[in-house]
């Protein structure tokens, strides 16, 4: 009973060290003018496309793009810039990323380095087949860890949920709708409300 009310905790915690494992590395590899270089996502992200075909993922992390980057994915990276960064898919997408300053309540350095690894991420052990098919279609469903939210969809805009310790997170669908995701005691999802 102990082991089971324990497996969302470390599960998470094992996500966390894994995001923060070769941080200093991967911040160093992002410097501005930086030759392209291949960098993994740490996390879902979902993209809009643009009218000249490339597709546009925020830092605000809105959950309402056509397209998902799921969590383990290779990209090359292009141009880092003061604000974005271009990188492309093993396809050969083009990807803008923009970040949002006042929704990510950290410096750009950080959060790219909490996006991104150079190493390939790989998932953690004891994830279900539920939270596994999620994470590789970029969406939520009732029943999944915090953990594995993180993995399928990304971190929520910190301006809008500064405590991943909570027991909601609001996401932003679009510019001017949200999505609350709510756990229950079990750090599992109980509710998903637009």
């Amino acid at each position: 009973m102990v082991r089971q009310a324990l497996l969302p905790v470390l599960t998470l915690l094992t996500v966390l060290a894994l995001f923060c494992s070769g941080c200093h590395s991967v911040s160093n590899r992002f410097e501005r003018g930086a030759e392209s270089t291949v960098v993994y996502a740490r996390t879902g992200m979902h993209a809009f496309p643009d009218k000249a075909g490339t597709w546009e993922i925020s830092s605000t992390n809105f959950l309402g793009g056509v397209k998902s980057v799921p969590c383990g994915s290779r990209l090359e990276l292009h141009e880092v810039q003061s604000d974005s960064m271009s990188l492309t898919d093993d396809a050969g997408q083009r990807y803008r990323v923009g970040f949002v300053a006042k929704h990510s309540v950290m410096p750009f350095g950080e959060w790219r380095s909490r996006q991104f690894s150079s190493e390939p991420v790989e998932l953690p052990e004891g994830l279900s087949e539920l939270e596994r098919t999620c994470i590789r279609q970029g969406r939520v469903e009732v029943g999944m860890s915090k953990a594995a939210v993180l993995l399928a969809i990304g971190y929520p805009p910190a301006r809008r949920s500064p405590d991943l310790e909570a027991s909601t997170w609001i996401y932003q669908v679009r510019r001017f709708s949200s999505r609350r995701i709510t756990f229950g005691p079990d750090e599992c999802v109980s509710a998903i409300q637009d």
